[in-house]
């Protein structure tokens, strides 16, 4: 996972810039349901302050207009999504802020739109994601018998909370990503849980783990090795200890991997 700066943006002026850009007559009803929608921008403070926020209901009419906000692409429309965009940290290589492997593909609404429709141009309820993190989340509501972090709201902590055993049977390495048990319960557990992050981390783990192997028998012992220091410089320095990465890389290390097991 990777905490994101949150953009600066005024989402009265969003909202009435998207309004002013429709046409009669959804444009006559947005602007009847426009205090109702401030008011609901008000509630999101529930979600800035680490809580959450249940779902309201609306008819036929007011969900597809307070949808077609999003829905129907207004030029102000793309330009709050094209900032949330251009503000990702260049360093993290566009990656999935949800899950830290895949790059970002699509736009995730943290309150899903078809359930909270009102947030469904707010600045603050859209979070870059990858397909993968976004297709497994779906339309789950966060607080709802699931949760997820808010990558802006929800601190990523700095005490490590992954752990990672690996063993090697015949030389294939297997590999076991797990939530240390002083996390057990809390909300990044939760989140980890849901997205099944652990089963991809392992994978993606020993997709690395035979590329490194890949290049010792390429490039030769030094080689191999001077590519896991690079490699972990990079991820410990961009990302941080706690990235998946930098955990594979840091045990990697420690078990000596490319001198014991690579030949």
């Amino acid at each position: 996972m990777i905490n994101f700066k949150q953009i600066v943006r005024i989402e009265t002026d969003d909202l009435n810039n998207i309004i002013n850009e429709k046409n009669k007559p959804i444009k006559d009803y947005l602007n009847l349901l426009k205090s109702a929608i401030l008011k609901s921008y008000n509630n999101f403070s529930e979600i800035e302050n680490n809580k959450r926020i249940k779902v309201c209901n609306y008819d036929i009419n007011e969900k597809k207009s307070l949808l077609s906000l999003y829905n129907s692409k207004t030029v102000s429309a793309k330009k709050v999504i094209q900032s949330i965009i251009d503000n990702l940290n260049p360093k993290h290589d566009s990656r999935c802020l949800y899950c830290g492997i895949g790059e970002y593909e699509e736009i995730d609404h943290f309150l899903p739109k078809e359930h909270f429709p009102e947030y469904s141009i707010l600045f603050k309820n859209l979070i870059p994601i990858c397909g993968k993190c976004n297709k497994i989340k779906g339309q789950k509501i966060p607080g709802e018998n699931v949760d997820y972090l808010h990558l802006t709201y929800d601190i990523l902590p700095l005490e490590e909370y992954l752990e990672l055993d690996i063993k090697l049977k015949n030389k294939t390495p297997i590999l076991n990503y797990r939530v240390k048990s002083n996390f057990n319960g809390t909300l990044i557990d939760n989140h980890i849980s849901a997205l099944k992050l652990t089963s991809r981390y392992n994978k993606k783990g020993i997709q690395y783990i035979l590329r490194i192997k890949a290049l010792y028998e390429s490039y030769g012992e030094k080689y191999a090795e001077e590519e896991i220091d690079r490699n972990y410089l990079e991820t410990s320095t961009f990302y941080g200890s706690n990235f998946w990465k930098s955990i594979l890389i840091k045990k990697l290390k420690e078990i000596e991997y490319v001198k014991k097991y690579c030949s």
